[in-house]
């Protein structure tokens, strides 16, 4: 078994790609993006988008070798003002599949703690 340790910005690459394996055959990320060619980049895409502007500068998210989680602590919020920033280049980062991916994060948010906490948003 490895050791898990901080992800730092040199990780971004392996963070993207061990949460994309781990969640390539998740039936919600199925119908997020359907398309099996594609699937992997856009969901490397995605992951890479969120840790490198998210969850790694905040210093909390953990890499192994064959594992990462993503954690925002508590405090820390992605407000309408960062998608304003860089909504458009997350769009693009994904080839523009933002239907299905807003109705996740609109569900999400229905859900989502209003107390101030950790939030781990993915586990892989």
């Amino acid at each position: 078994m490895s050791e898990t340790r901080a992800a730092v910005m040199t990780d971004l690459r392996s963070v993207a790609a061990v949460l994309a394996d781990a969640f390539h055959d998740d039936p919600v990320f199925a119908w997020v993006f359907p398309d099996l060619e594609t699937r992997p980049r856009l969901s490397e895409a995605m992951w890479g988008f969120l840790a490198e502007h998210v969850y790694l500068p905040v210093g909390q998210s953990v890499i192994a070798d064959d594992a990462a989680a993503l954690w925002q602590p508590a405090g820390v919020t992605v407000d309408d003002e960062f998608w304003v920033e860089h909504g458009e280049a997350f769009a693009d980062s994904i080839d523009g599949q933002m239907e299905r991916l807003g109705a996740l994060a609109a569900a999400m948010d229905e859900h989502h703690p209003v107390d101030d906490c950790w939030y781990l948003l993915a586990i892989g």
